[in-house]
């Protein structure tokens, strides 16, 4: 006996199969030409790395949570360079963007005390709020460098907060897709210099911040400081 798809079955099938295929067309596009990018650079790939995530797959964050989180590593970074724990927590609060923050960090905020590598990684988060600062057009990115030497300058801190949130504006997510396979990239060559004590044109410390803002403007995780860090 023979059967028939229904009309509207067959059509859902093959709205489905092409989606299917031109997600995946665009996610080999994307990481062919990242691979041949960190080529030129000098910089090995392991053709053996799964694809990230489709756009489809993950919740991106808005521009105005990714506002958020850079005045508030404006205030934690600077936090990590001595300023006044109780004081950064007082304002974020009021300012109503201390949620977006992570859990660790939340940890440091409550307990109103900083030990030494806390401060280390929290000056390191820097590196990440270049990142964010590239999301929302504020710089540009290079992770082949560390953080711009002005930077501090361009991060909102103090008057104008509520202002830059509300009016922030964000790249495309093609954009920030193509940065978040090519830092994962790069993350894997960095680590596996370390392990095979190979000489290396990329800092880790850099790239696993990099890392760790793109993954979270993707959505690959909601906290912060639990974004996976796997390669």
């Amino acid at each position: 006996m023979l059967h028939y798809w229904p009309k509207s079955a067959k059509s859902r099938l093959d709205v489905t199969t092409i989606l299917t295929t031109n997600i995946m067309n665009s996610t080999e596009a994307i990481r062919a030409n990242n691979e041949a990018r960190l080529k030129e650079l000098g910089i090995g790939v392991n053709p053996a790395l799964p694809y990230i995530e489709s756009a489809d797959d993950v919740s991106p964050r808005s521009a105005r949570d990714v506002a958020q989180m850079l005045v508030s590593l404006s205030y934690t970074i600077r936090m990590g360079h001595g300023y006044s724990i109780s004081d950064a927590k007082e304002h974020l609060i009021k300012l109503g963007v201390i949620d977006v923050l992570g859990s660790t960090t939340l940890d440091i905020l409550n307990s109103g005390s900083l030990n030494e590598q806390q401060k280390i990684d929290l000056i390191w988060q820097a590196e990440a709020a270049q990142a964010l600062a590239w999301a929302l057009n504020l710089a540009e990115l290079d992770n082949t460098r560390s953080c711009d030497n002005d930077l501090a300058a361009r991060l909102p801190f103090g008057d104008g907060e509520r202002e830059f949130i509300q009016g922030a504006q964000l790249r495309s997510i093609a954009e920030i897709q193509e940065q978040v396979d090519l830092v994962y990239l790069m993350h894997w060559f960095a680590v596996n210099c370390r392990f095979t004590g190979s000489d290396c044109a990329l800092n880790e410390s850099v790239i696993r911040e990099r890392r760790r803002a793109l993954d979270w403007i993707y959505g690959i995780d909601e906290d912060w400081d639990e974004i996976p860090m796997d390669t």
